[in-house]
């Protein structure tokens, strides 16, 4: 059974098995002492794993290195909603030792470098996606993206930033469903950053077929949501005429390609038969 499938019961008695782990950071990822932090960082990435042990199993092991279960339980459900999530973070060998308690019970880990996307975020567990600069430009910006979306472009340093990331969850999830709802830190996409010409934060765009336009009003949920449909409504029309006017140029380039030297042709021969009477 997958982890959603579980049935929690009681939480076994929990021991200080690993001393390295030190506490459980806000947002479902594990911090180490000051001095393992200083190290390479590594993060122990857990799967769902069908067959693997019960959820009271999961949770004790989480018990184990000083995780409670109401935390614990955050992170299986963080797991069971993506496929596989980062949750220990620390020295290669702290993630090893823990890697092995989750063996025991049959579930897959993988341990890794750690980079930026692992770092936990206030976007987590919303309607907000998070994305990288490549993953923006291939999705959102090349010559293939046919995705439309409200950007904000944000830097984590930003006050105004902080105080706008609750109305824009709240936009995301009037807008689920319907316009894509993303957040691009700016501090980690330098030449993007660059290349859209933007100078300050928060900078909201809609993004359609590789092109955006500013918005320039409230920092509230409402106005966000109202903008946003309304650049849809518009994004879907200019689609709509772009799709039929590519398929006046398919059919004219049918009718003026193969056809007319055949036409011509016909016509040639029969004004030269009319002209041989």
């Amino acid at each position: 059974r997958s982890i959603r499938g579980r049935h929690l019961g009681r939480r076994p008695g929990s021991l200080e098995e690993n001393a390295k782990i030190a506490r459980l950071a806000p947002l479902f990822i594990l911090a180490l002492s000051a001095a393992a932090q200083r190290e390479q960082q590594h993060v122990l990435v857990l799967h769902d794993s069908a067959g693997s042990g019960s959820a009271e199993q999961i949770v004790g092991i989480f018990a184990k290195i000083g995780v409670q279960e109401k935390q614990a339980m955050q992170l299986m459900e963080r797991v069971s909603k993506k496929g596989a999530a980062a949750v220990v973070a620390g020295s290669k060998e702290s993630c090893e030792q823990i890697a092995k308690l989750f063996d025991e019970v049959a579930m897959r880990t993988e341990i890794r470098p750690m980079v930026p996307a692992d770092t936990p975020s206030e976007f987590d567990d919303s309607g907000v996606e998070l994305l990288d600069e490549a993953t923006f430009l291939r999705e959102l910006w090349g010559n293939d993206a046919n995705q439309a979306a409200l950007v904000m472009f944000f830097a984590p340093w930003c006050g105004h930033c902080k105080k706008m990331v609750p109305e824009l969850k709240k936009a995301a999830l009037k807008l689920r469903g319907g316009v894509r709802v993303v957040a691009v830190d700016c501090d980690q996409a330098p030449t993007l950053t660059k290349k859209l010409g933007i100078k300050g934060f928060p900078t909201v765009k809609f993004v359609s077929r590789g092109s955006g336009v500013d918005y320039q009003g409230p920092r509230s949920a409402l106005a966000l949501v109202s903008f946003a449909q309304s650049r849809m409504r518009l994004a879907g029309v200019k689609a709509s005429v772009i799709n039929a006017f590519g398929g006046v140029r398919v059919a004219m380039s049918r009718v003026l390609g193969a056809r007319p030297a055949t036409a011509v042709g016909s016509v040639g021969s029969a004004r030269s038969e009319h002209r041989a009477e």
